[in-house]
């Protein structure tokens, strides 16, 4: 039993290697299904293994287990409480970082800093280094044959800011092995692996990764000036200023570095580029959902809702869909209110005092390492979402400094039954894999067939559903991955988008619906012609996101297609007042001034030809402008003379055969059949290279075999 532990436990370093293709969210989700096997058997041996007293054990009591339990028992309340229990417990494919997987690593939490030997340590931390050394090399040696530094390194972790996590937390652990180790080979291998992590950080250009080794390796280095003095104040006086160069340095020659690789990954330098950041815009939203629900909070995996209730329409320029508030921090504070981020800064106090006190019976400079670890991946968590990148190795350092701030405990086996206890734990073993790990697994592996072209439509949309009716959870993000599949195919298939659209519109009508099934199914409505269906979505997504424009733009475009001006009209005005709550300078007037020339057409559609006018004058000078968004709209309500005199002025600017027959046409529209002759026949001489085609207009027009819409 024990060696069944013991070797099942080093299974646990190996996850990063884990990114199968057949999965649908592939470095995600193949990552944490293999975490999930290896906890939950192991913690059938190991539970097996504690009641008939056949694994060694030391007491659970600590500062750092009873806050790491306050923690968890806090986090699975808030989860119950919130907004959407379902997914603050599963999570997302895409995440998976709900309760479930808290479950799971309080449960290795447990496992490591009960049982755990003096050999599982060292075999776990060298496998550990191990595992991000080959991963690492790999990363840097694809991120090199790519030819381009401007693209982030993120090898087998699919995305730079998870790499960077995975890396900056070994950094501090490989120091602490490095200041251990006696023999010279060893030392140069782990010299070697902390040059490598430096480099990988910068390679994955994550600004949060580089601040959070700054300022880790500042609190190591300067503990270790600390505890290496005397206590003169001349020495005193050194040390900080040592300090203080470290500082420098270090923030420094990150920031130069990362900006030479990328400009776009730059530090920030003035207060008004710091305010342009998508991370701090974000951050802005999320203070608004605190302060609606400061105590207990929303419910894990719930920002989406806080996003969306208050979206900021500078975002409209970044990603669209941020479900995560980009910092652990202001991620707790959603999930579970100041409640839940009073026990997640209680869990590092507990390791900090620990690490600080002097009758540790941890060596110095291991605790000066990881307190460096600590301080490191706070600062990263300032910018970064916690994911299994640095939770792990963050359950397994707690677990470590627990295990070393104990003594053992009574090794006695609770009386129990030999049969009963292996049946039961056996039985449930089988429950929670089938649960947790082979049905998610099954729906992953349909809906990823669903979402490759090399299938027929039956067979996507019979893998659609298998995989849908399969999974206990997520559906939302099922049906997103198959529809965005299916709308990035050219030609799109309309059996599979009447697919996309049967299987979005039943989700996106339920209360918990999330705004991007909403908006997603509306727009799907509109790809199958259905414009009744799309504007009852969209306008049930603009209740829900009054504040995002590409749902006034979508609804806009809907109420178009039904004919009804005056609404289009309102949604183009909530689009151009949106997108003028961007500064008017260079990076933004483009999008300003396009906002403006839809919002005129929509006045000129709804029939207020003068206030488009007066709209156009504000923003460029003139009465009317050259677009054919705007010729289109005086076209249909049949102001000919505003269209001619555009396409005369424009045709004076800038000399196009295709303007000059467009100038016909609009003679022909007004109904003057001799104009639009003379017409044509100025282009012909004017344009000879396009005389055959404007000859066989104008004979055309002179039958009477075309019409205006025609030409």
């Amino acid at each position: 039993m024990r060696w069944f532990f013991e070797k099942g436990i080093l299974l646990i370093p190996l996850y990063p290697l884990f990114a199968w293709d057949g999965f649908l969210f592939p470095f995600v989700s193949s990552k944490a299904l293999f975490i999930y096997v290896v906890i939950e058997v192991i913690f059938a041996v190991w539970l097996v293994g504690l009641l008939r007293g056949l694994l060694p054990r030391k007491s659970f009591v600590s500062p750092i287990s009873v806050a790491v339990t306050a923690f968890i028992t806090l986090l699975s309340f808030t989860a119950l409480w919130g907004m959407n229990t379902g997914k603050s417990f599963w999570s997302t494919y895409e995440r998976m970082d709900g309760l479930l997987t808290f479950l799971h690593l309080a449960g290795l939490f447990v496992m490591l800093a009960t049982s755990a030997s003096q050999s599982t340590w060292k075999r776990l931390i060298g496998l550990s280094i191990t595992v991000y050394a080959v991963t690492t090399i790999g990363a840097l040696m694809v991120w090199l044959a790519s030819g381009d530094i401007d693209v982030r390194a993120s090898g087998v972790w699919g995305n730079p800011s998870y790499f960077a996590s995975y890396t900056l937390l070994h950094l501090f652990v490989i120091f602490a092995a490095y200041v251990s180790a006696r023999r010279g080979a060893i030392k140069n291998m782990l010299a070697f692996c902390l040059a490598l992590g430096f480099i990988a950080l910068v390679a994955s250009g994550t600004r949060g990764a580089l601040l959070g080794f700054a300022v880790g390796a500042l609190v190591t280095l300067g503990g270790f000036v600390w505890y290496r003095g005397t206590e003169s104040a001349r020495h005193v006086s050194k040390r900080f200023f040592v300090v203080a160069m470290l500082i420098v340095v270090l923030i420094v020659s990150s920031g130069v570095l990362l900006g030479t690789l990328s400009a776009d990954r730059a530090f920030p330098i003035s207060l008004a580029q710091v305010a342009e950041e998508s991370r701090v815009q974000v951050w802005n939203i999320a203070l608004h959902g605190i302060s609606e629900r400061p105590v207990l909070g929303w419910g894990a995996g719930n920002f989406d809702h806080v996003f969306n209730t208050y979206y900021d329409p500078r975002l409209s320029l970044q990603e669209p869909w941020f479900d995560r508030a980009h910092s652990a921090i202001f991620d707790w504070f959603i999930a579970g209110g100041v409640s839940l981020v009073i026990t997640y800064f209680a869990m590092f106090a507990a390791v900090a005092y620990f690490l600080i006190t002097r009758d540790t019976p941890l060596p110095r400079h291991i605790r000066m390492a990881l307190l460096g670890l600590i301080a490191a991946y706070l600062v990263h968590g300032l910018f970064l979402f916690d994911t299994f990148a640095s939770l792990i190795p963050l359950i397994v350092v707690f677990a470590y400094l627990h295990w070393n701030s104990v003594s053992d405990a009574d090794a006695s086996r609770i009386v129990l039954s030999r049969t009963i206890s292996t049946s039961i734990v056996a039985v449930a073993l089988v429950v929670t894999l089938s649960v947790c790990v082979v049905v998610p697994a099954y729906a992953l592996s349909a809906v990823r067939k669903s979402t490759l072209s090399s299938y027929s439509a039956t067979e996507r949309i019979a893998a659609l559903e298998a995989g849908l009716r399969a999974s206990l959870f997520d559906h939302e993000g099922l049906a997103l991955a198959f529809v965005e599949s299916v709308l990035s195919e050219q030609p799109t298939d309309t059996a599979l988008l009447e697919a996309g659209y049967t299987t979005l519109a039943p989700l996106a009508t339920d209360d918990r619906a999330s705004v991007r099934v909403i908006v997603t199914a509306g727009y799907i409505a509109m790809q199958n012609r259905n414009s009744e269906a799309a504007v009852h979505f969209l306008e049930r997504a603009r209740e829900r996101a009054p504040m995002r424009k590409d749902v006034h733009q979508l609804l806009a475009e809907a109420y178009f297609t039904q004919g009804n001006y005056e609404k289009m009209r309102d949604e183009a005005k909530h689009v151009f007042m949106l997108e003028s709550l961007f500064p008017h300078t260079v990076k933004y007037q483009y999008y300003i001034d396009q906002s403006r020339i839809e919002y005129a057409s929509a006045l000129i559609y709804a029939d207020a030809l003068e206030e488009a006018k007066e709209i156009l004058q504000e923003g460029f000078g003139i009465p009317l402008l050259f677009d054919e968004r705007i010729i289109e709209a005086l076209m249909l309500n049949e102001h000919y003379e505003e269209v001619i005199s555009l396409l005369t002025d424009e045709l004076i600017a800038r000399p196009d055969p295709q303007t000059c027959i467009s100038l016909a046409a609009a003679e022909l529209k007004r109904g003057s059949v001799p104009r639009t002759l003379t017409t044509l026949n100025e282009c012909r001489e004017r344009f000879p290279q396009s005389s055959q085609q404007i000859i066989e207009i104008s004979e055309q027009v002179r039958t009477g075999a075309v019409t205006a819409d025609d030409i």
